[in-house]
């Protein structure tokens, strides 16, 4: 057999080269003597390749191999292909039983970035029309029950946005009519609120001006008396408009002054003669905002003092 291939080689193919398609098998003789390659190359003389055009040329024959063999069938070479990858990857898959939700993560991504860009799905004229159609659909049929609940629950939504503004007026007309003074200093929102957490207008009214700034910070004050730290500077009246106007620095102070305020505005809705207008609840807020800018304007006076000197 050895004989009958030198002959062979030296009269057909001694212009030839053996071409190889697996790198390891045509590596150079001083890396490893035992391989069939360097043997090839060592004992007759036979030179090998294995560059890119060579393997361009085996992955050409795998590929049509059905087409050149009429007796392999494509259904075997897929079985023969399958079988392979199953033998080479097995033992390098890791399979988690615990992490059974790991499919359903990778399909949403998928389903996310797919529907980030459609160009490389679709035509551009079918990702327009997805992308209009997008707007107004729900990505799926509607049926009629769907509608029906659809269109019930909207009606619902605009019986409670309705409902919501009919209170609204009714809130402020009666803290209008029960203490306009109030009304006018911190709003009929938040003068209702601060009637509720003292139960009636006339208990607000006894309430001095410290136990008004905090009111609605009861736990955070007796947590604070418990643990040895600062008391809370405002409760309810940190959502009054003048408190979120004012610097962070200033909140505590303009806390203070305008408990003090709302304190004598209770009293006078609640003590004072019926039929009382806004005058004094008018004064006390333009009071208050005048004192607000001359705190401000102070401490940026301060401060360019300061930073020049």
């Amino acid at each position: 057999m050895k004989k009958l291939l030198k002959k062979l080689y030296v009269q057909e193919l001694r212009d030839d080269v053996l071409a190889i398609a697996d790198k390891k098998l045509c590596m150079d003789i001083t890396v490893s003597p035992v391989l069939p390659a360097i043997i090839v190359q060592s004992k007759m003389n036979i030179p090998t390749s294995s560059d890119s055009m060579v393997q361009n040329l085996m992955r050409a024959i795998r590929c049509h191999l059905d087409s050149l063999l009429p007796v392999v069938e494509e259904d075997h070479l897929t079985r023969m292909r399958l079988g392979l990858a199953h033998s080479l990857d097995r033992y390098k898959l890791k399979c988690n039983p615990d992490k059974i939700d790991t499919m359903i993560v990778q399909a949403v991504g998928h389903r996310e970035n797919s529907s980030i860009d459609l160009s490389d799905l679709v035509p551009d004229d079918i990702a327009a029309q997805i992308r209009e159609a997008s707007i107004v659909s729900l990505g799926t049929e509607v049926v009629d029950d769907d509608i029906e609940m659809i269109n019930e629950l909207c009606d619902q939504v605009l019986e409670v946005t309705e409902s919501r503004v009919n209170l609204q007026d009714y809130l402020m007309k009666r803290m209008i009519a029960v203490a306009p003074n109030l009304t006018s200093l911190v709003g009929e929102l938040l003068g209702a609120r601060l009637i509720a957490r003292a139960g009636t207008l006339v208990n607000l009214a006894k309430h001095p001006s410290s136990t008004v700034q905090i009111l609605g910070a009861e736990k955070a004050l007796f947590r604070a008396l418990k643990s040895n730290q600062n008391t809370p500077k405002y409760g309810l009246l940190y959502h009054a408009a003048l408190i979120n106007q004012a610097d962070p620095k200033l909140k505590g102070k303009m806390s203070r002054m305008l408990a003090a305020k709302a304190s004598l505005s209770a009293r006078l809705d609640a003590l004072g003669e019926e039929g009382a207008d806004t005058e004094m609840g008018l004064r006390a807020r333009a009071y208050l905002e005048n004192r607000l800018r001359q705190l401000e304007s102070n401490t940026v006076c301060s401060f360019v003092f300061i930073y020049s000197s």
